[in-house]
């Protein structure tokens, strides 16, 4: 028998969440590299070489559990507090 957690208002609540918090994209996000703190030092000329091109060197930007506490600010979210304190608000 399902519990009180899985009934239809409080799944949809849940999913709420996670759209706000953009929890659902996590694997759509990435952030910039700051070439400047490149180990070793920046190589030379990369900086103009991918300007040139329009690249840019990006890493994976969000992590699950940073996002959680709400000590993660996603560019695109519709909120910024983290699901931990949604949950406290619902």
């Amino acid at each position: 028998m399902p519990g009180p957690a899985s009934t239809s208002p409080h799944l949809y609540l849940d999913l709420l969440a996670r759209c706000l918090t953009r929890e659902l994209f996590l694997d759509e996000e990435v952030r910039n590299v700051d070439l400047r703190q490149w180990p070793g030092g920046e190589p030379e000329g990369l900086r103009d070489m991918l300007r040139k091109r329009g690249w840019r060197v990006v890493r994976r930007g969000a992590d699950r559990e940073t996002r959680a506490v709400g000590h993660d600010w996603p560019r695109h979210a519709e909120t910024m507090v983290g699901s931990a304190r949604l949950a406290n608000v619902r």
